[in-house]
């Protein structure tokens, strides 16, 4: 992959998928909530840290060198097909 994303708003993509997916009780509202550092490790341990960071990625070698070239969905056009492999593997979804 190569580009950047910022957690926050990736995590509100999900959200409106999980949504839409029908995957929360009717009329619940997801809400948002900042963890601190230390709940962020009891929920998902040492990596949630990276949480809260940015990532930018540039393949410039890559393409320099080897004329290599993305392809690839980016990372948002692939949440939906990840919330559903996720609500399959949690039982959510049979289908």
């Amino acid at each position: 992959m190569t580009g950047e994303h910022t957690w926050g708003p990736l995590a509100h993509t999900m959200a409106a998928k999980v949504q839409e997916k029908g995957l929360v009780k009717e009329g619940a509202k997801l809400e948002e909530y900042k963890l601190d550092k230390q709940e962020a490790i009891e929920i998902a341990g040492f990596e949630a840290l990276s949480w809260g960071l940015n990532a930018i990625t540039k393949a410039q070698r890559l393409e320099k060198f080897l004329g290599w070239k993305p392809q690839h969905p980016s990372l948002e056009d692939e949440v939906p097909d990840i919330i559903e492999a996720e609500a399959k593997r949690l039982g959510l979804l049979s289908y």
